[in-house]
């Protein structure tokens, strides 16, 4: 504030922070203190429900009331959280419930204190309004604060706040983001016990030993953990952040645990950029080299004795925020997985026509021991499905008909993964599944190095309406990929090497075995690389 102050230009700042470290105690001070010192100052403060304005309001005529040298008020009107000085300082100091803020055109705020926005009824249309009442001068103040809430538009305002500084480190005539970490705030701590036990430490535990955390506050949040968060370290993590990253991915519904996406993050890694091309006699040959587009990031090259399969998610060109015309459109991928050790060991991602996306697939496929492979089948992958089929590709995946299709005939034989909505939540169970720790440790698991996917597998969430997907502006292109290439695993014959097996599933009464999933052909015949055509 004292920074933008002197700079003479518009206050502007953005807090994440964690509960209780007296932020909003100091943002009210200083606009009760503003309203005092200059006359004709409005001050408006917007909490997210109406107990807690009230409660912000109790706390500004509290700092009135303990005033050395008060000022002559008016009378309040009945019903209003607000202070109003009387003629001739006429300030007026005002705390309203964001869904019912009632600001007239004419209206100039001087000072703006918007409380919890991700919680607002209507954060973005509200603030919109609320800001659009500021003086078109450099002359004002605006505090936005909140606990993470999830990839909202508190979220989006952060991530704009963080670049605009990463962009411009010595200015400050911009938002300007600040954190407040539980681990800075002093009362967060608590002596051990003499004869405590510690035990293992866990994931959130260990990265906080990494960042300094001592003892006492190790020990307060295991306090903190058991009686205020019900043993959930996600909650505790959304509530007491330690750093921005881990406020976001712990905050929000998310769809994949975060225990999951720490492991997968830890085996994350930068790969060798290739680009996949013909020899003269028709063999698939890598070259190497620094490329922008175009090319295949590889983590392991072909063994001849490891088999593969290749799954792709071809770009619909859809934004991935509807709502925001500014936000990026979807991307084509590409994700190889090793079946041995479940270990992703390729990747794409970037535009591609649907049919340059087929053949570059058809080339990695050949180029990973004839890999059992194939693009989305979904609206325009069906031109890169059409590639292998054309190419006589012989382990292109063939779906078949799902029980009760009103037409089993038609489905027969068809090319191509289909994600539908009967099989897109299996996908998701399995690729939970297939990468959550189990008894004897993380052996048999999925492992992930493109840091893309984790982000990816950190910003996909269960919306309103129960539906989980990407969070708006985000992306889930690669996950898609990745799930496919799962799934391909897990329905088509093995080629080179027995497949992992898992101790046998026990299904509740009346559900359906999904070992052998309907929408594959389970127990095919290979057909094998050479002398085939698809009929």
């Amino acid at each position: 504030m004292s920074a933008q102050r002197m700079a003479g230009v518009p206050i502007r700042l953005i807090v994440l922070k964690s509960r209780k470290v007296g932020v909003s105690t100091l943002v009210e001070a200083e606009g009760y203190r503003l309203c005092d010192v200059k006359p004709n100052t409005r001050a408006l403060i917007c909490a997210q429900t109406t107990d807690d304005s009230g409660t912000l309001f109790e706390m500004t005529r509290l700092f009135h009331e303990q005033h050395p040298h008060p000022k002559k008020l008016e009378q309040p009107k009945p019903g209003m959280k607000e202070i109003r000085w009387a003629p001739p300082h006429r300030s007026r100091f005002q705390v309203q419930t964001a869904g019912r803020i009632g600001l007239k055109r004419g209206d100039t705020l001087s000072y703006v204190h918007c409380s919890e926005l991700p919680q607002w009824p209507d954060p973005k249309g509200t603030l919109l309004s609320v800001l659009n009442a500021l003086p078109s001068s450099g002359d004002y103040a605006v505090v936005i604060e909140s606990t993470a809430q999830g990839y909202d538009h508190f979220k989006k305002l952060w991530d704009d706040a963080v670049q605009a500084v990463q962009a411009n480190p010595n200015s400050v005539d911009l938002w300007i983001p600040i954190f407040f970490s539980w681990l800075e705030h002093p009362e967060y701590r608590k002596d051990v016990p003499p004869a405590y036990v510690w035990g293992d430490l866990d994931e959130w535990e260990l990265e906080l030993k990494g960042l300094g955390a001592t003892p006492e506050q190790l020990y307060w949040r295991r306090c903190v953990l058991a009686e205020k968060c019900g043993g959930d370290p996600e909650l505790f993590a959304q509530e007491y952040p330690h750093t921005p990253e881990s406020a976001f991915r712990a905050s929000g519904r998310r769809a994949i645990p975060h225990t999951i996406t720490t492991h997968h993050r830890m085996s994350c890694k930068p790969g060798k950029k290739v680009r996949l091309e013909y020899d003269h006699q028709g063999k698939v040959i890598a070259s190497g080299g620094d490329r922008p587009t175009g090319y295949w990031e590889v983590w392991e090259f072909p063994e001849p004795d490891r088999d593969y399969t290749l799954g792709g998610d071809v770009s619909e060109g859809l934004l991935s925020d509807p709502n925001d015309p500014r936000s990026g459109p979807d991307r084509t991928t590409g994700f190889v997985l090793e079946r041995r050790d479940l270990e992703q060991v390729a990747r794409w991602v970037g535009q591609a026509t649907e049919t340059d996306f087929g053949r570059e697939m058809l080339k990695c496929a050949k180029w990973y021991n004839d890999a059992w492979s194939s693009p989305e089948a979904n609206n325009t992958g069906k031109a890169s499905v059409l590639v292998f089929a054309e190419a006589g590709y012989p382990r292109l995946y063939r779906r078949r008909a799902e029980p009760g299709s009103v037409d089993a005939f038609q489905e027969k034989g068809q090319w191509g993964w289909r994600t539908t909505t009967s099989n897109r939540d299996v996908m998701i169970a399995d690729w939970i599944d297939w990468s959550r720790k189990r008894d004897a440790g993380w052996e048999g698991r999925l492992i992930i190095h493109s840091s893309d996917l984790v982000d990816e597998e950190e910003t996909f969430i269960v919306t309103k309406d129960g539906r989980r997907e990407h969070s708006p502006g985000k992306h889930d292109d690669e996950l898609f990929a990745g799930m496919i290439a799962l799934q391909l695993h897990l329905c088509c014959p093995r080629t080179r090497e027995p497949v992992f097996q898992e101790p046998e599933r026990q299904h509740p009464p009346g559900e359906k075995d999904r070992a052998i999933p309907w929408w594959g052909i389970p127990g095919a015949m290979d057909p094998g690389p050479k002398n085939w055509k698809p009929k």
